[in-house]
């Protein structure tokens, strides 16, 4: 091998049975491919796998496609110095077949979000690429309600994924929504799947709500334990949820990892004698599922699944009469990555979100409400 046999473009490889759209984007198919490309348009990249051949076009939108031997190294990220931040190798020895069995189709096209604004999808993408860039870029999915069912992020990358410059893949508080606070006794929190159990709510006169309690993987009966206690006139402070655990969870390397909701915390405890509105509790984290050949998060960006804090319980006005109870912390959600190589410089989480503190300056003072469970935030190498 020697220089000229080296070569580059900005336009991601599809690996399909089917040709892919020429590519329309004048700027996407013009860029300097160094000694062996001598200026000309960037080529776009088909692995034809009816033929099992690489195939190029540089036509653009009306493809040409020619048989190109070529082999893939890797994506390079060049900061605008230019400067080479991250290269994210190919895993070795990935052929196209075994790419298009671990990453997906590519139906869902080439997404390279730069709109410094949140992008919401749900469910199964199959992306030919993935890029999130830029402060403000969000990639997230919807709240889980009853009527929506969401099955939160379920990501693959036929290439390797960039999460760069401040952007986010995230899920917080996406899970189940708090509970509102009131002047009475404090509501449940919802159960989780196989996320963490929410924080119990804190007492104000009144009991709390108890934290919304989690499932094991595969649980017989599904059974349901763990969410944090509710905070009760012997015990003002309410309790905190359970983590997540991984006993008996599928091996994530071969399957699409069961997506773990957290549960919501417990409300507070209000107080009926001062009409004092307790405080929500916080939302539980949803789930992201992001499976690739190599991943980069770099270190100014986020892949979480965290769980919503609680709010502090409310004071009547003066703040002389008795105090409502705080609100428990939603419990973490899962973030989880299936991947030859994962580069994580930024900030990769699933916690449990914070208890509210208790109210004070009253005569009887307010409980705090109970921290949420830790989700699951984990890597797993595919081999």
């Amino acid at each position: 091998m020697v220089q000229g046999d080296f070569g580059m473009t900005n336009i991601a490889p599809v690996y399909s049975y089917a040709a892919p759209a020429g590519n329309s984007g004048s700027t996407a198919m013009t860029c300097s491919l160094g000694s062996n490309g001598g200026g000309a348009t960037c080529p776009q990249a088909w692995f034809d796998l009816s033929t099992n051949l690489m195939k190029f076009n540089t036509a653009g939108s009306t493809p040409n496609w020619v048989a190109t031997p070529a082999i893939f190294l890797g994506v390079v990220d060049e900061t605008g110095t230019p400067t080479v931040d991250a290269v994210l190798s190919e895993p070795y020895r990935l052929n196209p077949y075994r790419r298009y069995e671990l990453f997906g189709d590519g139906s869902s096209g080439a997404e390279n979000l730069t709109s410094g604004t949140p992008t919401t999808v749900d469910g199964y993408q199959q992306y030919s690429t993935l890029t999130v860039n830029g402060s403000g870029t969000v990639l997230q999915h919807t709240q889980w309600t009853a009527s929506n069912p969401t099955t939160g992020l379920i990501l693959y990358s036929q290439n390797p994924v960039l999460v760069i410059n401040s952007a986010a893949i995230k899920a917080d508080g996406k899970g189940h929504a708090g509970v509102a606070g009131s002047t009475g006794a404090g509501g449940n929190g919802n159960i989780a799947s196989c996320g963490g159990a929410g924080g119990g709510g804190g007492w104000g006169t009144n009991n709390g709500g108890t934290g919304g309690n989690r499932l094991a993987f595969f649980s017989v009966g599904n059974s349901a334990f763990g969410g944090g206690s509710a905070g009760t006139s012997g015990t003002p402070a309410g309790g905190a949820g359970l983590s997540a655990g991984t006993t008996g969870a599928p091996d994530p390397r071969w399957e699409t990892f069961v997506n773990c909701f957290g549960g919501s915390g417990g409300a507070d405890g209000g107080n009926t004698t001062s009409s004092a509105t307790g405080g929500a509790s916080g939302a539980s984290g949803g789930a992201v599922y992001l499976r690739a050949p190599s991943v980069l998060l770099d270190s100014t960006s986020f892949m979480t699944a965290n769980g919503n804090p609680g709010l502090q319980g409310n004071v009547t006005s003066g703040g002389t009469n008795d105090c409502s109870g705080s609100g428990g912390g939603g419990g973490g959600g899962s973030a989880v990555v299936a991947v030859g190589f994962f580069t994580n410089k930024g900030t990769f989480t699933a916690s449990g979100g914070a208890g509210a503190g208790g109210t004070s300056g009253c005569a009887v003072n307010g409980g705090a409400g109970g921290n949420g469970g830790a989700g699951l935030a984990f890597s797993v190498k595919l081999w």
